[in-house]
């Protein structure tokens, strides 16, 4: 070979070398940060987000930054309680260790520590005047001497936990429902007295039928009614390859489809493409006797006779990659890529819960 010949083989090499440079540095900054996001809080300022890697991400809104808290265990929920966030740790394969901490003076420290032996952790709770811990078999309420465990019972064997749950309480029962993406979602009822367990479903005829079929329909919110208070909406949305989604209300053991309309696309094509598709329904929360939906378009307030205003998302900021919304008013939004890890979605909206 001349040299020129070697020359060139040198400039490969280190075109090569820098390529793989180039490669690891961005798979480590995006492994540094991840945009799963499942759940978010403000407080003092500081937006504290849980992701799907059980990473808690602080967002500085003043200083437009995005930084991981360090963290000795995997997060599996957090809330707001008492003015303050708490955060829940399931520790091990077999889940049955937890570890409850909470926010002081901007670390999350140790506060509780439970074991709950052959029972297994699926979803914590922090509404009303008790902190819940939901297993496999029990509510676990919080207290600050000795726990308080109910039984649930009547639960079926091959009932599904899996997804990113999300949970309430309302009229004395806890609804616990799911969001698993293309493989659908679950809602389930859990009185807090009895912890008599029942699932929730409205299936039709035919695949995928029905105003709530399990199978093809993921939970992604559900709240109290606010014109009802013995009443539960909750939210159904998904993206993957074409939308559907609606808001259901749950009453008095009936269900009913409370709120659909169409997606709206500039591109006549899409829309086409979309004729059959439902807007789908992400985050939703009450406000002023109105309720405040998230769709991957943007924000929609409607009445309790289903009449509704609509706003489309605007220009988002910028905070290290995460991209936010609205941050300095009643609420905020996060895009999320989470729903990506379970259908053919793009980035999706959750709420940011401002206090």
């Amino acid at each position: 070979m001349n040299n020129l010949g070697i020359l060139f083989v040198k400039i490969l090499k280190c075109v090569f070398v820098a390529l793989v440079l180039v490669i690891s540095l961005n798979n480590k900054a995006t492994a540094q940060i991840s945009d799963n996001f499942v759940k978010s809080y403000s407080l003092n300022g500081m937006i504290y987000a849980l992701n799907s890697d059980g990473e808690i991400l602080l967002i500085k809104d003043v200083k437009k930054t995005t930084e991981k808290i360090n963290l000795p265990n995997k997060v599996n929920d957090i809330c707001f309680y008492k003015g303050n966030l708490t955060i829940f740790s399931a520790i091990g394969e077999k889940r049955n260790k937890v570890e409850i901490s909470e926010l002081k003076n901007d670390n999350f420290v140790k506060t509780k520590e439970l074991q709950i032996g052959d029972d297994f952790y699926i979803s914590a709770n922090c509404e009303e005047k008790n902190r819940i811990i939901i297993t496999r078999h029990n509510l676990i309420f919080l207290k600050e001497h000795e726990n308080k465990k109910i039984p649930i019972i009547s639960i079926p064997e091959r009932t599904f936990f899996s997804g990113i749950k999300t949970s309430n309480i309302t009229n004395g029962n806890l609804y616990l429902g799911a969001n698993r993406g293309e493989w659908g979602g679950f809602l389930y009822e859990i009185n807090l007295k009895t912890g008599k367990f029942k699932s929730i479903s409205a299936i039709g005829g035919d695949l995928c039928e029905g105003d709530f079929n399990p199978g093809c329909d993921p939970v992604n919110s559900i709240i109290t009614s606010p014109w009802n208070k013995k009443c539960v909406l909750f939210s159904i949305g998904l993206v993957h390859m074409l939308y559907s989604g609606q808001i259901n209300e749950y009453c008095d053991g009936k269900l009913k489809k409370f709120f659909i309309t169409k997606p709206e696309f500039e591109d006549k094509n899409l829309s086409e493409w979309h004729k059959n598709s439902t807007m789908p329904f992400y985050e939703i929360f009450p406000q002023n006797r109105e309720i405040i939906a998230l769709t991957p378009f943007g924000v929609f307030n409607i009445d309790k006779d289903a009449n509704f205003k609509k706003e489309k998302f605007k220009d988002f900021s910028d905070y290290n990659g995460v991209r936010a919304y609205n941050l300095n008013k009643n609420y905020g939004v996060l895009m999320s890529g989470v729903n990506g890890q379970h259908a053919l979605s793009g980035a999706t909206p959750i709420l940011v819960r401002i206090y």
